[in-house]
């Protein structure tokens, strides 16, 4: 009986540790290589307006800087407006990734993340907008 006992409460102790290594520990944002994007638009959240980005260069730098940013799981997708809403693309043009960042949370069709190191480049993101035409 003791050792049942034991084998439970060892379990419990065993079920909480993982859900909180899943919950609480931050991970990376995604985990992309450059090759597998061939395009990216963005979404402007305050005025609606949309870019595609197809340089290499400017695609290379916008998965950098999201390949250096690390979240923490927050909650149900609660989030009503975001800032930006990027989708990423393959060669295909099947939809590989879309997050819509607001301040510090990101958000993705299912979950809102916190922002726990690196932040999205948005003064790089603003000069996209300068130099990429808008799509209607």
């Amino acid at each position: 009986m003791r050792r049942n006992i034991f084998y439970l409460v060892l379990v419990f102790i065993l079920s909480i540790g993982l859900l909180y290594g899943i919950t609480c520990i931050p991970r990376k944002l995604i985990h992309l290589e450059v090759k597998e994007v061939a395009k990216i638009t963005i979404i402007h959240g305050t005025t609606g307006e949309k870019i595609t980005i197809t340089n290499t260069e400017d695609i290379k730098h916008l998965v950098d800087n999201l390949n250096s940013i690390s979240i923490n799981k927050l909650e149900l997708n609660l989030l009503k407006g975001f800032n930006y809403y990027l989708t990423f693309y393959d060669s295909k043009g099947k939809v590989i990734e879309g997050f819509a960042f607001s301040d510090k949370r990101v958000s993705n069709e299912d979950f809102s993340f916190f922002v726990v190191k690196g932040e999205l480049d948005t003064e790089y993101i603003e000069y996209l907008y300068t130099i990429y035409p808008t799509d209607y």
